[in-house]
């Protein structure tokens, strides 16, 4: 049941739900801005900017729970009590309600991903890095992002978890990978030169997205608002590839172009 201005329930649990809902939805309307900062300061791992949807008493695979928040990228499944008897049996029936949330052929989406101070270091070391805990979408292009525009575009290669252990960096390739020294290397800077930001890379379990090369371009959002995590590109609709291309021609492509075209 969708969302309704007026109370349609009468049970407590159901009543609090449902103006909890309200509430969370028309901040969505008011501000998407406001909403993803707020879900990313209390849960959210992975947001993007696609429509989201707010829904009542989803009947799910042998549970119905209270409300449910999603979208294409992520769904957060709300049960609500008024005390603190949870129900773990219940709990576990809920996971039911989540799918497989990958994107359809995502070897041709781009994920812009918002990099900040670290542009440099991902543009020289050929990578960018986040929490190993963090989700993601299927992709296959990463744009780096800072200033309302994607600055450069690489095609990934592969995925690397890393971290710190018995006095030594443990590299797991993920996705039945190999790794070279050299992707080693770089890692290992990127570790080194994190802590100018006061990131802890070295103790703390990231995921390395490796490229072959970054091309620089000038992919801008002139619309209002900047992007709060990442968003994704379906870059074989926008250009019409049949097949997709060398990463030079979708950097040609890309460059000058604004998001509100496509």
């Amino acid at each position: 049941m969708k969302i309704h201005y007026f109370q349609r329930y009468h049970g407590k649990e159901n009543v609090d739900t449902s103006n909890a809902m309200l509430m969370l939805s028309r901040l969505y309307n008011y501000s998407s801005d406001k909403f993803y900062t707020m879900l990313n300061n209390l849960i959210l791992r992975e947001n993007d900017t696609p429509e989201i949807s707010f829904d009542l008493q989803v009947v799910g695979n042998g549970s119905t729970p209270d409300a449910i928040i999603s979208q294409k990228s992520f769904k957060i499944v709300v049960e609500t009590k008024l005390d603190n008897h949870f129900r773990i049996e219940q709990l576990m029936s809920h996971l039911n309600q989540f799918g497989k949330e990958d994107i359809p052929d995502g070897y041709k989406w781009m994920r812009a991903i918002v990099v900040g101070t670290t542009l440099q270091d991902n543009l020289d070391l050929k990578l960018y890095y986040d929490k190993s805990e963090r989700g993601y979408s299927e992709h296959g292009y990463i744009g780096l992002y800072k200033d309302k525009a994607v600055k450069a575009v690489g095609k990934l290669e592969k995925t690397i978890l890393a971290v710190q252990g018995n006095g030594e960096i443990v590299f797991v390739p993920e996705n039945g990978a190999s790794i070279s020294q050299d992707e080693k290397n770089r890692i290992q800077e990127a570790i080194r030169r994190s802590y100018n930001y006061g990131y802890n890379l070295e103790n703390i379990e990231h995921r390395y997205f490796i490229v072959e090369k970054f091309i620089p371009v000038d992919f801008k959002k002139t619309s209002k608002n900047a992007i709060q995590k990442s968003k994704l590109f379906n870059l074989a609709e926008m250009f019409g590839y049949k097949e997709m291309p060398d990463i030079e021609l979708i950097a040609k492509d890309l460059d000058g172009r604004k998001w509100e075209e496509f």
